[in-house]
Protein backbone atom coordinates (compact mmCIF):
# COMPACT_ATOMS: atom_id res chain seq x y z
CA UNK A 1 0.00 0.00 0.00
CA UNK A 2 3.11 2.63 0.58
CA UNK A 3 4.69 2.81 -2.52
CA UNK A 4 0.76 3.37 -4.33
CA UNK A 5 0.37 6.22 -1.52
CA UNK A 6 3.87 7.78 -2.32
CA UNK A 7 2.50 7.27 -6.27
CA UNK A 8 -0.83 9.20 -5.07
CA UNK A 9 0.86 12.08 -3.73
CA UNK A 10 3.00 12.70 -6.32
CA UNK A 11 0.26 12.73 -9.12
CA UNK A 12 -2.02 15.28 -6.71
CA UNK A 13 0.87 17.47 -6.24
CA UNK A 14 1.84 17.51 -9.88
CA UNK A 15 -1.83 18.26 -10.83
CA UNK A 16 -2.03 20.74 -8.96
CA UNK A 17 -0.94 24.77 -9.43
CA UNK A 18 -1.70 25.41 -5.73
CA UNK A 19 -0.22 22.77 -3.89
CA UNK A 20 3.49 24.22 -4.42
CA UNK A 21 2.74 26.59 -1.38
CA UNK A 22 1.66 24.40 0.57
CA UNK A 23 4.16 21.55 0.16
CA UNK A 24 6.94 23.79 0.54
CA UNK A 25 5.73 24.48 4.20
CA UNK A 26 5.36 20.79 4.64
CA UNK A 27 8.77 19.53 2.96
CA UNK A 28 10.47 22.39 5.52
CA UNK A 29 8.97 21.30 8.89
CA UNK A 30 8.78 17.81 7.68
CA UNK A 31 12.74 17.34 6.96
CA UNK A 32 13.33 19.55 10.03
CA UNK A 33 10.76 17.59 12.75
CA UNK A 34 12.88 14.18 10.85
CA UNK A 35 16.07 15.72 11.62
CA UNK A 36 15.38 16.28 14.96
CA UNK A 37 14.15 12.27 15.47
CA UNK A 38 10.20 13.71 15.92
CA UNK A 39 7.28 12.05 14.02
CA UNK A 40 5.59 14.28 10.71
CA UNK A 41 2.40 13.00 10.36
CA UNK A 42 2.80 9.97 12.04
CA UNK A 43 5.57 9.25 10.00
CA UNK A 44 8.64 8.45 11.33
CA UNK A 45 12.27 9.12 9.53
CA UNK A 46 14.67 7.05 12.02
CA UNK A 47 18.26 8.55 11.61
CA UNK A 48 20.87 5.51 12.53
CA UNK A 49 24.18 6.60 14.31
CA UNK A 50 26.37 5.43 11.55
CA UNK A 51 28.02 6.74 8.65
CA UNK A 52 24.65 5.94 6.75
CA UNK A 53 23.33 8.25 9.35
CA UNK A 54 25.19 11.04 8.38
CA UNK A 55 23.99 10.37 4.62
CA UNK A 56 20.26 11.23 5.46
CA UNK A 57 21.34 14.10 7.73
CA UNK A 58 22.58 15.89 4.67
CA UNK A 59 19.54 14.66 2.87
CA UNK A 60 17.34 15.64 5.04
CA UNK A 61 19.07 19.22 5.77
CA UNK A 62 19.14 19.73 1.62
CA UNK A 63 15.49 19.28 1.79
CA UNK A 64 14.94 21.28 4.28
CA UNK A 65 16.43 24.14 2.76
CA UNK A 66 14.17 24.08 -0.24
CA UNK A 67 13.04 26.94 -1.81
CA UNK A 68 10.17 28.12 -4.59
CA UNK A 69 12.51 27.64 -6.97
CA UNK A 70 13.26 24.02 -6.34
CA UNK A 71 10.16 22.84 -4.39
CA UNK A 72 8.81 20.81 -6.96
CA UNK A 73 12.06 18.91 -8.03
CA UNK A 74 12.92 18.36 -4.07
CA UNK A 75 9.51 16.75 -3.12
CA UNK A 76 9.34 14.41 -6.48
CA UNK A 77 12.95 13.17 -5.36
CA UNK A 78 11.45 12.68 -1.99
CA UNK A 79 8.71 10.84 -2.93
CA UNK A 80 10.27 8.59 -5.73
CA UNK A 81 12.85 7.84 -2.40
CA UNK A 82 10.46 6.59 -0.26
CA UNK A 83 8.97 4.60 -2.92
CA UNK A 84 12.17 2.73 -3.96
CA UNK A 85 13.27 3.00 -0.17
CA UNK A 86 10.03 1.06 0.92
CA UNK A 87 10.67 -2.15 -0.82
CA UNK A 88 13.95 -2.66 1.62
CA UNK A 89 13.06 -0.66 4.89
CA UNK A 90 16.23 0.87 3.40
CA UNK A 91 15.63 4.07 5.81
CA UNK A 92 14.73 2.90 8.69
CA UNK A 93 17.34 0.60 8.72
CA UNK A 94 20.40 0.72 10.19
CA UNK A 95 21.39 -2.87 9.67
CA UNK A 96 24.67 -3.01 7.32
CA UNK A 97 23.07 -6.89 6.22
CA UNK A 98 19.92 -4.69 5.22
CA UNK A 99 21.86 -1.90 3.84
CA UNK A 100 24.28 -4.42 1.66
CA UNK A 101 20.90 -6.84 0.56
CA UNK A 102 19.32 -3.64 -1.05
CA UNK A 103 22.15 -2.60 -3.13
CA UNK A 104 22.58 -6.06 -4.16
CA UNK A 105 20.11 -5.40 -6.04
CA UNK A 106 21.36 -3.87 -9.48
CA UNK A 107 18.27 -2.34 -10.30
CA UNK A 108 17.43 -0.60 -6.98
CA UNK A 109 20.88 1.01 -6.48
CA UNK A 110 21.18 2.17 -10.29
CA UNK A 111 17.41 3.73 -9.41
CA UNK A 112 18.95 5.46 -6.66
CA UNK A 113 21.95 7.12 -7.74
CA UNK A 114 20.71 8.31 -11.23
CA UNK A 115 17.43 9.62 -9.24
CA UNK A 116 19.41 11.83 -7.02
CA UNK A 117 22.12 12.60 -10.31
CA UNK A 118 19.02 13.88 -12.12
CA UNK A 119 18.50 16.27 -9.57
CA UNK A 120 20.97 19.39 -9.67
CA UNK A 121 20.00 20.48 -5.94
CA UNK A 122 20.83 17.03 -4.79
CA UNK A 123 23.23 15.46 -6.57
CA UNK A 124 25.81 16.02 -4.64
CA UNK A 125 24.84 13.33 -2.30
CA UNK A 126 25.51 10.51 -4.72
CA UNK A 127 29.18 10.78 -3.93
CA UNK A 128 28.01 10.97 -0.23
CA UNK A 129 25.42 7.58 -0.60
CA UNK A 130 29.18 5.86 -1.75
CA UNK A 131 31.09 6.76 0.58
CA UNK A 132 28.13 6.08 3.34
CA UNK A 133 27.82 2.41 1.70
CA UNK A 134 31.20 1.54 1.29
CA UNK A 135 32.24 2.98 4.62
CA UNK A 136 29.69 0.84 6.47
CA UNK A 137 30.48 -2.11 5.09
CA UNK A 138 34.32 -1.66 5.29
CA UNK A 139 33.51 -0.86 9.46
CA UNK A 140 31.76 -4.34 8.99
CA UNK A 141 34.89 -6.08 7.55
CA UNK A 142 37.15 -4.16 10.31
CA UNK A 143 39.47 -2.61 7.68
CA UNK A 144 40.12 0.79 7.71
CA UNK A 145 38.94 2.73 4.74
CA UNK A 146 41.42 5.29 3.28
CA UNK A 147 38.97 7.86 3.45
CA UNK A 148 37.75 10.14 5.53
CA UNK A 149 34.82 11.51 4.29
CA UNK A 150 32.79 12.22 1.11
CA UNK A 151 34.54 15.58 0.76
CA UNK A 152 37.42 14.00 -1.04
CA UNK A 153 35.33 12.72 -3.70
CA UNK A 154 34.73 15.05 -6.60
CA UNK A 155 31.59 15.09 -8.62
CA UNK A 156 32.13 17.96 -10.94
CA UNK A 157 32.24 16.73 -14.51
CA UNK A 158 30.22 13.78 -13.34
CA UNK A 159 27.68 12.38 -16.26
CA UNK A 160 24.32 10.22 -15.30
CA UNK A 161 26.46 7.15 -16.70
CA UNK A 162 29.19 7.48 -14.51
CA UNK A 163 26.24 7.62 -11.63
CA UNK A 164 24.52 4.67 -12.94
CA UNK A 165 28.37 2.88 -13.47
CA UNK A 166 29.04 3.71 -9.92
CA UNK A 167 25.86 2.17 -8.52
CA UNK A 168 26.60 -1.17 -10.90
CA UNK A 169 30.57 -1.30 -9.32
CA UNK A 170 28.75 -0.75 -5.99
CA UNK A 171 25.96 -3.67 -6.34
CA UNK A 172 28.59 -5.79 -7.54
CA UNK A 173 30.56 -5.51 -4.26
CA UNK A 174 27.86 -5.99 -1.84
CA UNK A 175 26.53 -9.25 -3.94
CA UNK A 176 30.46 -10.77 -3.21
CA UNK A 177 30.49 -9.28 0.46
CA UNK A 178 26.75 -11.03 0.86
CA UNK A 179 27.58 -14.10 -0.18
CA UNK A 180 31.08 -14.23 2.35
CA UNK A 181 28.49 -13.39 5.14
CA UNK A 182 25.81 -15.55 4.20
CA UNK A 183 28.38 -18.79 4.39
CA UNK A 184 30.88 -17.14 7.01
CA UNK A 185 27.88 -15.99 9.69
CA UNK A 186 30.44 -12.46 9.63
CA UNK A 187 31.77 -9.97 7.23
CA UNK A 188 34.99 -9.55 9.29
CA UNK A 189 38.08 -9.80 6.92
CA UNK A 190 39.41 -11.93 9.11
CA UNK A 191 37.26 -14.68 9.19
CA UNK A 192 37.87 -14.88 5.16
CA UNK A 193 39.32 -17.38 3.65
CA UNK A 194 41.88 -17.07 0.88
CA UNK A 195 39.55 -17.41 -2.14
CA UNK A 196 37.03 -14.80 -0.24
CA UNK A 197 39.74 -12.71 -0.14
CA UNK A 198 40.72 -13.24 -3.56
CA UNK A 199 36.92 -12.29 -4.74
CA UNK A 200 36.62 -9.52 -2.48
CA UNK A 201 39.98 -8.00 -3.80
CA UNK A 202 39.06 -8.69 -6.92
CA UNK A 203 35.48 -6.54 -6.96
CA UNK A 204 37.66 -3.61 -5.60
CA UNK A 205 40.16 -3.80 -8.33
CA UNK A 206 37.03 -3.46 -10.67
CA UNK A 207 36.54 0.03 -9.28
CA UNK A 208 39.22 1.35 -11.22
CA UNK A 209 36.39 2.59 -13.14
CA UNK A 210 34.74 4.16 -10.59
CA UNK A 211 34.53 7.55 -11.05
CA UNK A 212 35.06 8.08 -7.47
CA UNK A 213 37.28 5.96 -6.06
CA UNK A 214 39.78 4.65 -9.44
CA UNK A 215 42.77 6.81 -7.77
CA UNK A 216 41.90 4.85 -4.04
CA UNK A 217 41.80 1.16 -5.49
CA UNK A 218 45.23 0.13 -4.42
CA UNK A 219 44.90 1.93 -1.18
CA UNK A 220 42.08 0.24 -0.35
CA UNK A 221 43.82 -3.07 -1.49
CA UNK A 222 46.34 -2.09 1.04
CA UNK A 223 44.24 -1.38 3.64
CA UNK A 224 42.60 -4.87 3.51
CA UNK A 225 46.22 -6.59 3.13
CA UNK A 226 47.70 -4.37 6.37
CA UNK A 227 44.53 -6.05 8.15
CA UNK A 228 45.25 -9.57 7.42
CA UNK A 229 49.51 -9.01 7.51
CA UNK A 230 48.81 -7.78 11.50
CA UNK A 231 46.38 -10.52 12.27
CA UNK A 232 47.44 -13.59 10.86
CA UNK A 233 50.30 -15.44 12.03
CA UNK A 234 51.17 -17.59 8.97
CA UNK A 235 54.05 -16.39 6.65
CA UNK A 236 52.65 -18.72 4.41
CA UNK A 237 48.93 -17.21 3.95
CA UNK A 238 50.61 -13.50 4.48
CA UNK A 239 52.73 -14.51 1.35
CA UNK A 240 50.17 -16.26 -0.66
CA UNK A 241 48.45 -12.89 -0.07
CA UNK A 242 51.04 -10.65 -0.90
CA UNK A 243 52.01 -13.19 -3.95
CA UNK A 244 48.05 -12.59 -5.19
CA UNK A 245 48.12 -9.36 -5.33
CA UNK A 246 51.25 -7.76 -5.43
CA UNK A 247 50.33 -5.80 -8.41
CA UNK A 248 48.24 -3.58 -6.15
CA UNK A 249 50.89 -3.88 -2.56
CA UNK A 250 52.78 -0.72 -1.74
CA UNK A 251 52.84 -1.29 1.63
CA UNK A 252 55.68 -3.48 2.94
CA UNK A 253 56.05 -5.18 6.35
Amino acid sequence: KEPLLYRYAKDAYNNSETLSPVMLKVLNEASSKWLNGEDFLGYTFKIPDSIIGDFYKKFLTLICESDKNNISENYNTLIDLLELSSKYDFINSSSVKNILSAFSDEEFATELFVMLYKNENLRSLVPEISFAALSAVFNEMNVSLPLKDASQLSFENMTEEDAYNEAVLLSSLSKVIMSIEEKNGSMDIKDMSHDQVKELCNAITAFKDSYFLKTYVTSIIDSILDTLINALSSDKIINMIKDTFSEYITVTK
